[in-house]
């Protein structure tokens, strides 16, 4: 069977050949992507680190590739290259006592557009961080789900319409929150109202405390 799917990518390939900008990723090394990385970012009055720089022509490519065209080795990337900042942070936090076993969340589509979409970027990308930190995945599931189908944040410029329009759009079920130290992962942070909106859900839920990642800003 995995034989007869990568046959089939060859074949697809062949009649709908991708951009090379997406097709690029089907072999680069994770080094590449970890030569954007510019730093810890906080931009709010709570913890939110997102490493790699949007301004990176590869890093926004991966971004396209991994969100617009379901490239999941790109999104594994992203989750490779941002994980030895990640590990950095938790590191220093972990001296204090903190995010000993934290929950590796990525912020979760709503239903409606993920049919449509047939997957979350932000999911490949947590799971790729998780298992390079060899730390809990959580998938989305019951633990944190979005309510409400909001409007692209993309077609959004204005912050306080973003943060407007994500007000109660996460929910998250305490049985599987409460007391945990989470992680909890997007793609990109601009604004940061999705990050913002789902921490607020987890916090409300009874989590211990919220590192918020995204793996570009």
């Amino acid at each position: 069977m995995k034989h007869l799917y990568t046959r089939l990518g060859w074949l697809l390939d062949a009649l709908f050949p991708r951009s090379p900008s997406v097709a690029q990723f089907d072999r680069l090394p994770v080094q590449a992507l970890g030569q954007c990385t510019d730093g810890v970012v906080a931009e709010h009055s709570y913890p939110c680190i997102a490493p790699l720089s949007y301004r990176s022509t590869l890093v926004r490519e991966a971004v396209h590739a991994s969100k617009y065209h379901g490239h999941a080795r790109a999104a594994w990337l992203l989750g490779a290259a941002i994980a030895p900042t990640v590990a950095d942070e938790l590191s220093e936090r972990q001296a204090f006592g903190e995010y000993l076993q934290p929950l590796v969340v990525p912020v979760p589509l709503h239903t409606s557009r993920l049919r449509e979409r047939g997957f979350n970027q932000s999911a490949r990308i947590a799971l790729a961080l998780a298992d390079e930190l060899e730390l809990n995945y959580a998938d989305q599931g019951k633990l944190l789900v979005r309510t409400k189908n909001t409007p692209s944040q993309a077609q959004q410029p204005d912050r306080k319409n973003r943060l407007r329009s994500m007000l109660g759009a996460f929910h998250a079920d305490e049985a599987f929150v409460a007391e945990q130290y989470i992680l909890l992962v997007d793609d990109v942070m601009t604004t940061g109202a999705t990050l913002t909106s789902a921490r607020e859900a987890l916090l409300t839920a009874g989590a211990r405390d919220v590192l918020c990642i995204a793996a570009a800003h």
